[in-house]
């Protein structure tokens, strides 16, 4: 809990072998190996045991969304309060000056964004493998 206070608290940026070591994500690998290495993990599972795999799946999954239902509420409330003051609008605002397109970063999410990306998260898969240098920032 204290690294992700950190980085929640910082907005610190962390590249992909600090992330794997988090436990962020499984794997780390280069551009070119990328397709090569998710077809391979996309096989194993196809050749594993399919009634265990959803069976497991399953079980993780109830257990996330029950944890992120704990939470879901009272985050989005806060959120949504820090998104609509004034000193969020002042931070966002102030320092960039420039047309949208030129800070892609700065995003906002409306009530049905926030629904669209619930009902997404609630069936996404718990395998990932993350596309990144190994030298990001």
């Amino acid at each position: 809990m204290p690294r992700a206070k950190e980085f929640l608290f910082t907005g610190k940026k962390i590249n992909a072998e600090l992330a794997r070591e988090l436990g962020l994500v499984n794997h780390v690998t280069s551009d070119d190996e990328l397709i090569p290495a998710a077809l391979a993990m996309a096989n194993r599972l196809a050749d594993g045991a399919q009634m265990a795999i959803r069976a497991t799946k399953a079980s993780l999954n109830k257990i996330l969304r029950d944890t992120v239902n704990l939470n879901l509420d009272t985050s989005l409330a806060m959120e949504k309060e820090c998104f609509f003051s004034d000193e969020h609008k002042s931070r966002v605002t102030s320092p960039l000056k420039g047309s949208r397109t030129d800070r892609p970063h700065i995003t906002t999410m409306s009530r049905p964004a926030i629904a669209r990306w619930n009902a997404r998260f609630r069936t996404s898969p718990l395998v990932g493998i993350l596309r990144a240098p190994a030298s990001a920032p």
